[in-house]
This record gives structure tokens, sequence and C-alpha cells, in this order.
């Protein structure tokens, strides 16, 4: 019975850290996607600035 706690303990711990682990990596991701997405407008903003046209791909090549 004992042993039967402990191994759904260290199941609950190892799921509980995998979530934790999850929810950072995507936290992570979705910045990495608002920094792009700010570059992104910039990069737009610079060129209708300079009176030039764009396609809307502007990224740097």
């Amino acid at each position: 019975m004992t042993q039967l706690l402990v191994v759904l303990l260290a199941v609950s711990l190892v799921l509980a850290i995998g979530s934790v682990f999850l929810l950072t990596l995507s936290r992570f991701t979705d910045e990495r996607r608002d920094v792009a997405d700010v570059e992104r407008l910039r990069a737009a903003q610079y060129v209708i600035a300079q009176g030039g046209q764009h396609d809307g791909d502007v990224t740097r090549k």
C-alpha cells in the first residue's frame, strides 16, 4: 500500500514538473513571436516612411 502511494506521488510530481516545463516553453515561444511581430512592423513602417511600397514581406534577407 505504501509503495502504491509512493508511485502515485512520483507520477504526480513528474506530471507537475512536465506541466511547468511546457507552460514555460509556451510562454517563451509566445514572447519570441511577439518580438518577431514588432520587428516586422518596424520594418514595414520604415519602408512606408521612405515612400517605398512593400508586398508585406519586409523581413531582412
